[in-house]
């Protein structure tokens, strides 16, 4: 009997939800609401997601990342420049001042060392993207280094001390001259994800080392 037949449409199968109250149309359109509502939770649920995963690595920035890589081979440009330019200075002008050129590569180095803790690191075959783990791997590591190549030690020798000793003072810029230690820590990072032998890397790392101390042993018998 068709009066009492409740078989169902196909529509009714088409549609996620149906109500035989509404025409065709205004079905359509609460299947479309009801579709975008599931689609802003969805998005909803990727951006707590996210937050999360921001939140665990607490916006720390991966090392083969394009922009770290730049800065990166800007601080090794820095690092050669300074270890060229500092022991000239020292042994060929009598009264080696600090002009802004020396002030921006000091800020520099600053802003390497603040943006080392929250650099990523490799620990085997695995990266590290914890933030804690980060700043105690760099605190136990090369922080020292950096922070000893980068202090002012001539000014505040200056500053406490006064004028007196003015050839040490001197002599105290070299310091500086630990920076040398970053260049191979640089070129290994820049370097990442190359497909080139790690044995020609570390002869360019070598011959680059090299140099640098043949240029400081020159200007050094130049001093006696």
């Amino acid at each position: 009997m068709h009066g009492g037949d409740n078989r169902s449409s196909p529509d009714d199968f088409e549609n996620p939800i149906h109500d035989r109250s509404l025409t065709k149309e205004q079905q359509k359109k609460r299947n479309a609401d009801v579709v975008d509502t599931s689609l802003i939770f969805r998005h909803l649920a990727n951006s707590a997601e996210l937050q999360h995963l921001i939140k665990d690595n607490g916006c720390a920035v991966q090392p083969d990342r394009s922009e770290r890589v730049a800065w990166d081979v800007f601080m090794l440009t820095l690092v050669v420049y300074s270890c060229v330019q500092l022991p000239y200075t020292i042994a060929f002008k009598p009264k080696p001042e600090m002009d802004w050129i020396d002030w921006t590569i000091d800020l520099c180095f600053y802003v390497d060392i603040v943006l080392n803790f929250f650099t990523g690191y490799d620990k085997g075959f695995e990266l590290v993207m914890d933030r804690e783990e980060i700043r105690s791997h760099y605190l136990r590591g090369w922080f020292f280094i950096d922070f000893v190549a980068t202090v002012e030690w001539d000014i505040l020798w200056g500053w406490i001390f006064g004028s007196d000793g003015r050839s040490l003072i001197k002599l105290m810029r070299l310091i500086k001259l630990l920076r040398m230690l970053r260049a191979s820590r640089l070129i290994m990072r820049i370097t990442s994800n190359w497909t080139v032998h790690t044995t020609y890397i570390r002869v360019s790392v070598f011959m680059l080392y090299v140099g640098m101390i043949c240029h400081l042993l020159a200007c050094a018998f130049f001093m006696l």
